[in-house]
């Protein structure tokens, strides 16, 4: 096991719900960037527009969980844990970036 699935490993083991959560969010990242970082795409390229990029995928985010919120049980292909945990991804993204600075 590598040292980031060790990583989730222990925190998806974790009593905190915290931590759970945490490693769904790492998990959930692992997986849509074995799907996004191909032909030589990273992931900076997708936020072309610096701290504005990030804003603006947080906001796209919170319109869509908004939106899916007002739905009420008729949601198709998308659940609110997905947009939670998309929304929390892109939050982190953009924190990353701002720590980095």
């Amino acid at each position: 096991m590598d040292t980031e699935a060790k990583a989730i490993s222990v925190l998806a083991a974790s009593e905190d719900p915290y931590y759970r959560v945490l490693a769904q969010l790492a998990y959930l990242h692992s997986e849509k960037a074995a799907d996004y970082d191909r032909g030589g795409v990273k992931n900076e390229d997708y936020f072309p527009f610096g701290d504005t990029s990030y804003a603006q995928m947080v906001w796209v985010k919170a319109l869509r969980l908004r939106s899916l919120l007002s739905a009420k049980g008729t949601i198709q292909n998308e659940s609110v844990l997905d947009m939670f945990l998309d929304f929390a991804n892109y939050a982190i993204f953009a924190l990353m970036r701002t720590v980095k600075k």
